[in-house]
């Protein structure tokens, strides 16, 4: 074999491992370059994930928010509006048939002018499954009882909610209060004025009878004067 013979068939191994480790390299890059972009994706869809739950969590916080207002406000003078109120916050056919009842209770014993507001103090969430558009929450609320005469009663109560989601919408399916109402206020001749109203009772420190056939100030009887 010539020279260059060798030389051309030198230069062809060296090219091949030139090319090899070419090969290589590119392989390795391209692997990195894969992983990296897996992972950068896997990161970018759990904040994208985490953010549409945090999203829909403040939904149904929001919602839950409203709906606690609604199905606690009742104003006699305008029922339509109150049950119109409530209707759009909840579901299920329980509930709805519960409302119902509550509508024809208020138009037929309920004095006309009578009024419930409330204002919602706190409210959290104590279970939340978006993937089962399920929820739990918890409200506190001040509510106040008015009646035909103007006069009133506030009471703390909490009401634990139900929530499924709608569509685009929470609604609660189910409400209940938790424990008795506490008082918080009420004005004078209340009692009286709103009966059906559950008024817990204030503590009231019993007066001290007065002392009986106590000794005078000196501490001494007075003198027998029998003798006179």
């Amino acid at each position: 074999m010539s020279e260059n013979q060798n030389t051309v068939q030198g230069r062809t191994t060296a090219g091949s491992r030139r090319a090899k480790t070419s090969k290589i390299v590119l392989t390795v890059v391209l692997v990195v370059v894969v992983a990296a972009l897996l992972w950068v994706g896997a990161m970018w869809w759990k904040a994208f994930s985490d953010g549409r739950a945090a999203n829909e969590r403040d939904q149904a916080l929001t919602d839950a928010h409203q709906a606690a207002i609604y199905i606690s406000t009742f104003d006699t003078l305008d029922l339509e509006t109150t049950f119109s109120n409530i209707e759009s916050v909840i579901t299920g056919d329980e509930f709805a048939a519960e409302m119902a009842e509550a509508r024809r209770t208020l138009e037929t014993e309920a004095p006309t002018g009578g009024a419930i507001t409330a204002d919602v103090t706190d409210i959290a969430l104590v279970s939340f499954d978006p993937g089962a558009d399920t929820a739990v929450a918890v409200a506190v609320l001040n509510r106040t009882t008015t009646g035909p005469e103007g006069a009133f009663v506030t009471q703390r109560v909490m009401m634990e909610m139900q929530l499924t989601k709608v569509e685009d919408r929470w609604r609660v399916s189910n409400s209940t209060q938790v424990g008795p109402p506490a008082l918080v206020r009420m004005s004078e001749g209340a009692e009286a004025e709103l009966p059906n109203v559950d008024i817990p009772e204030a503590d009231i420190p019993e007066e001290e009878d007065p002392a009986v056939d106590s000794p005078d100030e000196s501490g001494t009887d007075e003198p027998d004067n029998a003798g006179e």
